[in-house]
């Protein structure tokens, strides 16, 4: 009863102090109250509650953290949170209050868990990333780049999007008869290149780019 979660003691003023016995925890509440029939007073002793361990942790991302160690916590006691692949980050200790006394009470974390997701697909060839981690078209290719590391939640794999470049081209030789006009049969971006008549046929060359 709640008697037995309380101890009592006298303290210097001859006075009685109340304090949650061993093995409970809370803000104890001590009151002197009348039976129904207002002739018998008694003591009203709340507040104490048992100590019990934690629940399980649950964390809101199931593909980012690893909590595997985070089960069945007695009061007091620790377990290690971390990222889970594909995500990276620093592990952080989570722990049980040593007062606990609310049963789906989850352990809490000593610090904030931050993950980063990280990619490791291969890179199209009209992309490259700066040594600063910054992404621009490579060399031979043209855009503005916009590239994502994204997170199907369905398979907690991650994945780059790649947008915005695309690779210099060179241009289609020009509708002509073949059998007439020779050259520009593939000119590479911003060069030049001379078509002549062929023989038989004679003319005056041009320039084209």
């Amino acid at each position: 009863g709640p008697m037995a979660s309380v101890n009592i003691s006298r303290n210097s003023r001859n006075k009685f102090d109340w304090a949650c016995a061993p093995g409970y925890a809370g803000d104890i509440r001590a009151e002197c109250l009348l039976d129904e029939n207002c002739t018998s007073p008694y003591l009203s002793l709340s507040g104490c509650s048992q100590i019990v361990g934690c629940a399980q942790l649950r964390p809101n991302s199931t593909c980012e953290y690893d909590v595997s160690s985070c089960v069945a916590l007695g009061p007091g006691d620790t377990c290690i949170a971390k990222c889970m692949a594909p995500f990276v980050g620093q592990e952080v200790i989570a722990k049980c209050p040593e007062t606990n006394t609310n049963p789906i009470q989850q352990p809490v974390l000593m610090e904030a868990l931050n993950c980063t997701l990280t990619c490791d697909d291969p890179v199209p060839a009209a992309y490259m990333q700066t040594a600063a981690g910054m992404w621009r078209c490579a060399d031979g290719a043209v855009g503005m780049p916009l590239v994502e590391c994204a997170l199907n939640p369905r398979t907690c794999r991650a994945q780059y999007r790649f947008l915005g470049c695309e690779l210099l081209q060179p241009c289609r030789s020009p509708p002509w008869d073949p059998c007439v006009i020779e050259g520009c049969g593939s000119v590479s971006p911003g060069t030049n290149c001379t078509a002549s008549c062929k023989p038989p046929y004679i003319g005056t060359s041009g320039f084209g780019g």
